[in-house]
């Protein structure tokens, strides 16, 4: 049976001699070829940065929609950057009552960054990591600021595409309608994607030495505690790989890096970070926050409890935290009693992520592409990978968010995702049968 190649996480192996060391490999048929394939996909990125980047910075004013001289809709990026602008200012706590996280505070900062009344606002989920992410950019003006940060999402996209040894089809998912609407919005899902795939590649390589984890994991898990679920999604994974040492150094960094923001945060800041996160649905949200919340564009579990079979909303949510949560216990027991490879892991850790977590935004199903990433990482068979490729793309291509199939429900993407969690687990089953079988092939 043909399987999917494992140089693609490039570890060591054996020399012409047969000696430990490097291996050295004659240039292959092709490479040329795949490296212009890869150029070609990076030249795709920057166009889709910068036209969607220029097209952004045109309206005045920068990331608001105005209508009878007041807030209609903000911009992610700016409404954030100015968020945390105003946090670092020093005066948000105070206006806000007990926190930076209530809802006068958000109104209050609104006003500071758009410069007209504010009626609404787009409820900062974040945690307060994401202000020292965000705060050098408060040196900069907003829209240098913004160009700053689509920058950054071309440079991580450029080097996912440059670093990951896979199929060319696996690539595609970082250039698809979701890239465009990534950039338009501002939104993290480009670098996040890139987080996990740093996580991934370092925990693939590191297999052979059993490592404990190191400060790079940890300082990368530490940036993904912005948005917690992804951290959590991170963090277990490492877990899962008995890489408890880099989970605890970034949970460390986390808390005094939390500590020393607490002049800025405010003394009610937990409480109402909690209730904020308790009650991220239409439902449990005030009006001012409620408008933002859009589960029309997502394809996990909460939006079809709540849009496909009529739930209220913050049941649905409910639900699909309770289901998630107990399917994150239930992978690190597993794990704990039978390892499975690290790209395996990886991939179920993420799609458990996107098919369950209530709180995963539209363009983080680009993170698609560390689970095809980590499964061809692990020689499955060929036709398996292919068909989670295939899934994957055609899956992100009908995306309920935007494109030909935009707020049709139920979405074709929940049910590619649901065909995608199939083939992990089968790939799960396969290599557990392989190594029992002891056909588990070195690589090199």
């Amino acid at each position: 049976m043909g399987h999917v190649g494992r140089a693609s996480f490039g570890r060591s192996g054996y020399n012409q001699h047969g000696a430990p060391g490097q291996v050295r490999r004659a240039p292959r048929p092709g490479m040329a070829s795949r490296f212009r394939v890869r150029l070609l996909l990076i030249g795709g990125v920057i166009g889709l940065g910068l036209g969607t980047t220029v097209s952004a910075l045109r309206p005045e004013p920068f990331g608001v929609v105005v209508a009878d001289g007041r807030s209609e809709r903000l911009m992610d990026f700016a409404s954030h950057r100015g968020f945390a602008c105003a946090a670092w200012s020093g005066g948000l706590a105070r206006a806000g009552g007990t926190s930076i996280y209530t809802v006068d505070a958000h109104l209050k900062a609104t006003e500071r960054w758009t410069g007209l009344p504010a009626s609404i606002a787009l409820p900062f989920g974040y945690s307060p990591t994401m202000l020292w992410v965000l705060g050098p950019l408060c040196t900069l003006p907003a829209r240098w600021s913004y160009g700053a940060w689509s920058l950054a999402c071309v440079l991580a996209t450029a080097w996912m595409i440059l670093r990951a040894r896979v199929h060319w089809m696996a690539l595609l998912l970082l250039v698809t309608p979701l890239t465009v609407h990534a950039f338009a919005l501002g939104q993290t899902a480009l670098l996040t994607t890139a987080g996990l795939f740093f996580l991934l590649t370092r925990d693939a390589e590191g297999e052979s030495e059993r490592s404990q984890g190191s400060w790079g994991e940890s300082l990368v898990l530490w940036l993904l505690t912005a948005k917690p679920p992804i951290a959590a999604t991170g963090g277990l994974a490492l877990l899962a790989r008995r890489r408890g040492r880099s989970v605890a150094r970034a949970a460390a960094l986390t808390l005094v890096t939390t500590l020393a923001l607490t002049p800025w945060l405010g003394t009610g800041w937990v409480r109402d970070y909690l209730h904020l996160l308790g009650s991220y649905d239409r439902v449990g949200l005030p009006s001012a926050f409620a408008w933002s919340i859009v589960p029309e564009y997502m394809s996990n579990l909460r939006a079809a409890l709540h849009l496909d079979l009529g739930l209220s909303d913050d049941v649905a949510a409910r639900l699909s935290t309770i289901v998630w949560s107990a399917s994150l216990v239930g992978i690190l027991l597993a794990a704990w009693r039978r390892p499975l490879p690290a790209g395996l892991t990886w991939a179920l850790c993420i799609m458990t992520y996107l098919l369950l977590c209530p709180h995963v935004t539209t363009t983080e199903d680009v993170a698609l592409f560390c689970v095809l990433a980590g499964m061809e990482g692990e020689r499955v068979p060929k036709t398996l990978w292919i068909g989670a490729a295939t899934l994957a793309l055609v899956g992100l291509l009908l995306t309920p968010a935007i494109g030909p199939a935009a707020g049709r429900r139920p979405p074709v993407l929940f049910f590619a995702k649901l065909g995608l969690m199939a083939c992990v687990l089968v790939a799960g089953r396969f290599l557990t049968a392989r190594e029992a079988g002891g056909s588990r092939s070195e690589p090199g």
